[in-house]
């Protein structure tokens, strides 16, 4: 099938943004993408009610306008991507009674290292690295409550080849169990990786686990990023037929016919 919706873009409203909503939007549409989702940063902090410096108003009314000018021909959802939610529920509570279309869930972190920092592999080997990311995995999905994991494997972006982690059956099992969708993403693609995250081996194992909701995201923080790599997928899509591509709107998934 082809993938025309990128359900993963970060705008200048996150802090590690490049560009501004409406310009990401003419490129979606110069892409001839169908559906686009912000998904920014919404980082939340320890030992803390409130959510963090997050213009969640300004935010509102820059979407809101963008679908004013580029509808019909381009859809455009809001979205937000929490890293580890699990360990901040209270805010995460209020991140609830929001009006997102889409809950991005992420673990960005391992204790107080950032999975891309090369302190970590000074610390520990490749292979620990994995398992402990999938720790935290486990306890993200298995707290639930947001709508789709992104980039499943997401150390495989800094290290290279991914190490399978003892807990990746039990991770995808209880994904089914709380509705949570996977995501395909297609970062490492355009940083030279041959396959998105995640790959095709866990794939497959999330069709074999009974898996069907499936979303694509490029992870762009520039427009000039924004779908790349989407070929890719659209393969590896095609080696599952049991998957379901969709989207999230007012938080209900919808598949792509």
């Amino acid at each position: 099938m082809r993938v025309r919706m990128d359900l993963h873009v970060h705008s200048a409203i996150s802090k590690d943004g490049n560009d501004p909503i409406f310009d990401m939007c003419r490129e979606a549409v110069e892409k001839k993408l169908n559906i686009i989702c912000f998904t920014e940063h919404l980082d939340l902090v320890n030992n803390q009610e409130d959510l963090p410096d997050f213009d969640f108003d300004k935010y509102s009314k820059l979407i809101g306008r963008a679908r004013s000018y580029f509808s019909p021909g381009l859809k455009i959802l809001k979205g937000v991507e929490i890293g580890e939610p699990h360990m901040h529920q209270e805010q995460f509570e209020k991140v609830l009674k929001m009006d997102f279309d889409m809950i991005l869930g992420a673990i960005h972190w391992i204790g107080n290292h950032y999975i891309g920092e090369n302190d970590l592999l000074r610390l520990y080997t490749k292979e620990q690295i994995f398992e402990m990311y999938y720790i935290e995995l486990f306890k993200a999905v298995e707290f639930g409550g947001f709508d789709a994991i992104a980039h499943f494997d997401f150390p495989k972006r800094y290290l290279g080849a991914p190490f399978h982690g003892s807990l990746e059956d039990e991770i995808l099992e209880k994904m089914k169990q709380n509705s949570i969708a996977l995501e395909l993403n297609s970062s490492t693609i355009r940083k030279g990786n041959a396959e998105p995250l995640p790959g095709t081996d866990l794939l497959k194992k999330y069709c074999t686990a009974g898996g069907e909701m499936i979303t694509t995201g490029s992870d762009a923080h520039s427009r000039c990023d924004i779908g790349s790599g989407f070929d890719i997928l659209e393969e590896m899509i095609g080696l599952c037929p049991t998957l379901k591509p969709g989207y999230f709107e007012g938080r209900q998934f919808k598949v792509i016919l």
